[in-house]
């Protein structure tokens, strides 16, 4: 929550315990990624890519799928 993701790819990447409530993503892309525990809570997807991501215990209220590539 401190320190917002640069936007940009990301590839076979980790994020556990991580804050995204509220978070734009918008035009991110995640590749191969896994997330555990993470608080996804009305984040922004708008042209968002999730490509072979698992979510494990993730916390994902109020998004809007529709919205990504």
């Amino acid at each position: 929550t401190g320190t917002p993701l640069t936007k940009g790819e990301y590839e076979n990447c980790q994020f556990i315990g991580c804050n995204f409530s509220e978070a734009n993503l918008s035009d991110y892309k995640f590749i191969e990624c896994t997330f555990k525990e993470c608080n996804f809570s009305l984040v922004k997807l708008t042209k968002a890519s999730f490509r072979e991501v698992k979510f494990i215990h993730c916390k994902m209220l109020g998004l809007r799928w529709d919205t990504c590539n």
